[in-house]
This record gives structure tokens, sequence and C-alpha cells, in this order.
């Protein structure tokens, strides 16, 4: 779905005496896609983005399709569900991204970036946040940062939150975990919040906690609220959801990324995956790798920064939500995480 520059191509770089090509940095979340039949499906042709080498692209959300888009340098477009968002005819420049090697003399230099080699200096970028559901388009005349992520918002609650945001009192991403929370329900946390000049400590305070308890759940508070109220109504019907489930051992085959054989197996396994569970050994830390911490909490790429744990959930939730959407069905995929007396405390 995407073409490289050649007019824009420049040397490769060298490091620790090895070669790396450069091409742009394009990541697609686990909520945009998981498996390549979606991805193909949303990025409209081979041809849909138009890349320099030095772009980099973030599209995270589960409605995002991109039809035409010609960047070069940095863009970044996050959507909540229920926001449909098309980008069409759209032309990002500006400073964007650069990946500084690192100063291997240096002792401050962050695990995560000394693993890797290099840092990312961030001069600019274009960033779009859709909090509210609806549908958007980002063309060649695209809605600006402030028309994004201070539409108007319904309800008192909603309001409260956005002008705290408008403030400074918190930030886009907070804002966006609290709205996610009023809309599952939780809008009595912040109804008492009043004006953004009020106990600006205790709200700080009550976020961190927040964010602490989201990061400790698999899933997130909202897996948790989801798996509560499930549960509870499981329990009360008398639902047992291990009942009729006999164990197999599947058989294989070697496939080809991409092939037709290959999609076809894949939709046979987003079909079944609701009967499936997902473990997660964890047991080790990072220590041969230079890092002091658990080895899931290292992240993935340099672009969003998410971690292996936050993308292992965020997958399967997706993979959840294909499944409970292609067969109207509700169902909870079960995920335990292995942990050893090493990584138990911080995997919590």
């Amino acid at each position: 779905g995407c073409t490289e520059a050649e007019e824009l191509r420049g040397d490769p770089w060298v490091r620790a005496g090895m070669t790396v090509p450069l091409h742009p940095r394009i990541v697609l979340s686990p909520k945009f896609a998981t498996t390549f039949a979606e991805a193909e499906a949303k990025l409209a042709g081979k041809s849909a983005i138009h890349a320099t080498q030095r772009s980099v692209l973030l599209l995270d959300g589960e409605d995002i399709v991109v039809e035409s888009l010609k960047l070069d340098g940095a863009l970044i477009v996050r959507a909540v569900p229920g926001a449909r968002v098309v980008i069409k005819g759209a032309e990002v420049t500006n400073d964007g991204w650069d990946w500084s090697a690192i100063d291997e003399d240096k002792e401050d230099v962050p695990e995560v970036d000394r693993i890797r080699g290099f840092q990312v200096l961030r001069h600019a970028q274009m960033e779009y946040n859709f909090l509210e559901p609806g549908d958007y388009t980002i063309g060649d005349e695209p809605l600006s940062i402030e028309e994004v992520s201070s539409a108007p918002a319904s309800g008192d609650t909603r309001g409260i939150l956005e002008a705290h945001e408008v403030a400074g009192v918190i930030d886009i991403d907070e804002l966006r975990f609290a709205l996610e929370l009023v809309e599952s329900g939780q809008g009595h946390l912040f109804r008492d919040w009043g004006s953004p000049s009020d106990d600006v400590g205790p709200k700080s305070k009550m976020l961190k906690q927040l964010a602490a308890l989201d990061a400790n759940y698999p899933g997130g508070l909202l897996k948790y609220i989801s798996n509560a109220r499930t549960l509870l109504k499981a329990s009360k019907e008398g639902a047992n959801p291990l009942a009729g489930w006999t164990p197999s051992v599947p058989e294989g085959t070697a496939l080809e990324y991409g092939t037709s054989e290959f999609l076809q197996y894949e939709q046979a396994g987003v079909d079944e995956v609701g009967y499936a569970g997902f473990v997660l050994v964890a047991g080790g830390l990072g220590e041969r790798l230079g890092f002091s911490g658990i080895k899931v909490g290292l992240p993935v790429e340099k672009v969003s920064d998410m971690t292996y744990l936050q993308f292992y959930c965020e997958s399967i939730l997706h993979l959840q939500k294909l499944f409970n959407d292609k067969h109207g069905t509700d169902r909870q995929l079960p995920f335990a995480i292995m942990t050893s007396e090493d990584t138990h405390a911080a995997t919590e």
C-alpha cells in the first residue's frame, strides 16, 4: 500500500559495522489491522501512500482508510471507536523526525535507546486525534488539530474534561483516556471536577492512579469493566464458559505470506479465534539485552513506543472484535500471563 519517493532516497545507515537501509517508518497499530487482509482493504491500492524515505506515519484506529496520501515528514492519526476517517488527496509536509545515533560514552542515555543504538528527535509532526464518533476526511484542505481534538462534546462531564485539556491541566492522552471511561459508564469519576483551576493536585493524583490501574490490568480498565459486567451476568445466569469445549491437536501447513492460500487460512483463523485462548510466557528479565526491566516492557518500535505487552494485548482485543462483529457475539477471549518471582510485580 506504499511507494517510496525514489528522488529523495538517501544513503543507508552504517551502525556498529552494519549497513541498515532506511525506509519510511510506517506503523499500523493492532486497532488498525491485525491481519494482512485488513491492512490491504484499508490501504486502497498498492500506491495509496507515497512517502519519502524520512517520513513517519502512525495509524491508530479501527475505521481509518487511506485512499491517497503524499507524505514528507511525520503524520499521526488516532481515532476512537466509531470515528470513521478517510485520508484522501492529503499532502503533508513538515520537518518530521530524525533518528540520531547515540553517544556510547554518555551515561544518561535511556536503556531502550542504548539497546537500539539510536534516539528519536521529534522536530515537528501533523497530528489528528478524533475523540468523537462520526465521519471525517483528511484531504487537500485538512482539519486543523484544534478542530479535531476540541470538537464540541455532549454532556456536562465531557465538557468539564475538555475544559481541563484546553486549560492545560490534562494532556490530550489523558483526555482521551478519561473520555473512554466516560463512554463506559464511569462519568461519575469526573463529575465533581468543577473548574480547571480547582484542586489541580488531587485531579492529577487521581489520573495517575487510574493510569496505573489501566497499565496493570491486561487490556486496561475498559477491559476490566467489560469483564466484570460479563462475569456478573454469566454468574447470575449460571453459565459455564467452558461447557462443550473439546481439546484437539490441529494440523499445520506451510504458507507464503500474502498469497491467496495465506489469506484463506488467515480468514479461517479469524473465524475460529473466538474459541481460542492466549498465554504469554513472561518470566524473564531483559538483562542480556542491557535492559533492567521486564522484556515485555520494551517498545516494539520507536514511532509509537508501544510495549510488547501492550501490542500483544491490543492485537488480542482487535481479533476479538473481528470475531464478535462477524458473528454478532460478545465473546471475551481468555488471556493468561506466566510470570516468575523476578517479573511478577513489574508485570502487575
